[in-house]
């Protein structure tokens, strides 16, 4: 909610305005506004579309003229959430192929994402993505090199997906690895909004577990000797 208030001496009338393209309009009391003839105006559950808008104020009394206040602008700020990525942890037998769910919560208003996995490239092996949600499709990019997979993504108009998985990272398994998130290195770890501004985010790692193959050992416990 947001409040405007004036302060005023003799005044007995007051008339609270918008200006609308180059014309200042009475108000109504109406929603969102009520005290549209008060010294307080206010505005309930205040769309994002109200931001930038300019209002006044009319002032009266017993003597004329009356006087208009100076305009004050209403700027209106969009609650954003933390957006919440999240890397699976998974197991496999060794040489096995696992695929890994990049989860999120919150994801809106997001216009760009550039993120970063780190793992063991001894261990793992990266095959490529699956799973890719769809809004990602067109201009989502991505890579490996040196136990580094590469994550970007971009668009126009902002993305607001709520709780779903992205995508899936696939790997050959052939030991363990910690899956863990850069957000040391500079440009990675970073998701912004379509003006380009970060948005709040927390990242939790992941793991993949390669579980052993059977392995037998033949063991000499002794010589048999057979007598004819």
């Amino acid at each position: 909610n947001a409040t405007f208030v004036v302060s005023a001496t003799n005044a007995t009338q007051y008339q609270w305005q918008v200006l609308t393209g180059t014309q200042w309009v009475n108000l109504q009391n109406q929603a969102p506004y009520s005290g549209v003839t008060t010294p307080t105006l206010q505005i309930s559950n205040v769309p994002l579309a109200l931001n930038g808008v300019q209002y006044r104020v009319q002032v009266a009394g017993n003597c004329l003229p009356g006087v208009n206040s100076q305009a004050a602008q209403l700027t209106v700020t969009p609650n954003v959430s933390t957006i919440s990525v999240r890397l699976a942890t998974d197991s496999v037998c060794a040489g096995g192929t696992v695929s890994i769910p990049v989860r999120v919560s919150q994801f809106n208003q997001v216009g760009t994402f550039t993120l970063r996995v780190l793992y063991n490239q001894n261990n793992l092996q990266f095959t490529g993505l699956t799973g890719v949600h769809g809004s990602l499709q067109s201009t989502l990019a991505s890579g490996a090199a040196n136990g580094r997979v590469s994550l970007s993504w971009f668009d126009i108009q902002a993305l607001n997906l709520g709780d779903t998985t992205l995508f899936n990272l696939n790997f050959i398994a052939n030991g363990s690895s910690t899956l863990v998130w850069d957000t040391v290195s500079t440009g990675v770890g970073v998701i912004t909004n379509t003006a380009g501004n970060p948005l709040p985010r927390q990242f939790t790692n992941g793991q993949v577990v390669a579980k052993a193959l059977p392995n037998i050992q033949f063991v000499a416990v002794g010589n048999i000797c057979l007598n004819a």
